[in-house]
């Protein structure tokens, strides 16, 4: 069921996400706009849940580009809206998260990334010896290109040095050093891999916690005080949250 807590008395619209619910928003039914704007981008209002959601059917990369255009929807309007995950971010922040979320492209950080992954697998084959895939990843033939910790395992996405649009899914067992492929993705659907992989391994699932709470809180109190800046890009952290289950297809 979608939570009902953690929204701010101000915000218009507040969006989550979760691996049973899918795509969903809380608002004050209140609101005209609100709810023209969520039944235009295919919002439906749901009682059992107390928020509008997306028919279930639709596929994940629909929902979130559906959301994404309400979020646009109301920024343009002037209206507030907030992500229900992480409560510090403002309305420009939730946008430019939705962006990214909707996003094929190539990930900015792929070269540090691999690098600091190829380094660790070469210190694994110390080890454990060289199985087939560790030797790859240190030898730098498969390029990590992103990468999440979930408790004892890694999830990797990385694609063939010779074949850069040819991407593999890979589980790291932390334990045991072990590594074996989860998906081969056809060269065709690179950009579906690198969107996927934000959405269902990279993104925020977790309730907002007490801390993220009282953080958005002062710092709602600080804006509404201070004149206003121009909203500053999204750190790096919001890569490192740790999703609710591993990939989900």
């Amino acid at each position: 069921m979608t939570p009902r807590t953690g929204v701010q008395s101000r915000t218009v619209a507040t969006f989550g996400w979760n691996f049973d619910d899918g795509e969903w928003v809380q608002v004050p039914r209140d609101r005209l706009l609100v709810g023209k704007v969520l039944g235009e981008t295919g919002f439906h209002y749901t009682s059992s849940t107390g928020a509008w959601r997306l028919h279930p059917s639709r596929h994940e990369r629909d929902q979130v580009a559906a959301a994404a255009q309400a979020v646009n929807l109301f920024i343009a309007a002037g209206l507030m809206v907030r992500n229900w995950h992480a409560p510090q971010q403002r309305s420009a922040d939730v946008g430019r998260h939705y962006a990214w979320l909707n996003s094929q492209e190539p990930f900015p950080d792929a070269e540090s990334t691999a690098e600091a992954a190829s380094a660790e697998a070469a210190t694994r084959t110390l080890r454990t010896g060289t199985p087939e895939l560790t030797r790859l990843l240190a030898s730098g033939d498969l390029r990590v290109e992103a990468r999440r910790t979930l408790g004892d395992e890694e999830w990797l996405l990385a694609s063939e040095r010779t074949r850069p649009r040819h991407y593999l899914e890979l589980r790291h067992e932390i334990p045991t050093a072990s590594v074996w492929i989860t998906g081969d993705i056809h060269e065709s659907f690179a950009g579906q891999a690198r969107q996927d992989f934000r959405l269902f391994i990279l993104r925020e699932t977790r309730p907002p916690t007490a801390a993220r709470t009282r953080a958005a809180t002062a710092a709602s109190r600080l804006a509404h005080s201070a004149p206003q800046r121009p909203a500053q890009p999204l750190p790096p952290a919001q890569r490192t949250h740790r999703p609710d289950s591993g990939p989900h297809r």
